[in-house]
């Protein structure tokens, strides 16, 4: 597999060319788990290809984005934890 990613400054300039807002306010708000959805990765031995990668973003099946933004905004298990000590 490629360790070769494209750079977060092109994926921006990218998102902000196409107006594609929804997508990169989502990618602002990841901490910790980032959805597979929204990191499709290059395929192996082939460099990065942001349209190829925006295009499987694009055509991810609306379950399997419902079951991984749930899970994004789910408060992590560490989250209730810092909560419940923080109330001593």
């Amino acid at each position: 597999m490629s360790n070769v990613s494209v750079n977060r400054k092109q994926v921006d300039a990218a998102l902000q060319e196409r107006y594609l807002h929804l997508l990169s306010a989502l990618r602002s708000e990841i901490r910790g788990y980032a959805p597979d959805f929204m990191t499709p990765g290059a395929s192996a031995n082939l460099p990065p290809d942001l349209d190829a990668e925006l295009h499987k973003v694009a055509t991810t099946p609306s379950s399997v984005v419902a079951r991984q933004m749930n899970r994004m905004f789910q408060p992590s298990p560490m989250q209730g934890k810092a909560s419940e000590l923080a109330s001593f």
